[in-house]
């Protein structure tokens, strides 16, 4: 099945890795577990694709 959430631990490029899959009312996955980075992680990464993003385009 097709999977969105990047950040899901079942999601490998951009499809659902288990072989069944509950969705609720609202058409979410009910098995999504995601992951957890810390801040310190998460600003390191932004800033690395900030400066990626910037010396694409100078």
């Amino acid at each position: 099945m097709k999977c969105e959430v990047d950040y899901c631990i079942y999601n490998r490029n951009f499809s659902c890795i288990l072989n069944k899959i509950q969705i609720d009312s609202t058409g979410m996955c009910e098995e999504c577990i995601l992951i957890s980075i810390s801040k310190v992680d998460l600003e390191f990464l932004k800033e690395k694709q900030l400066q990626a993003v910037k010396t694409d385009w100078m």
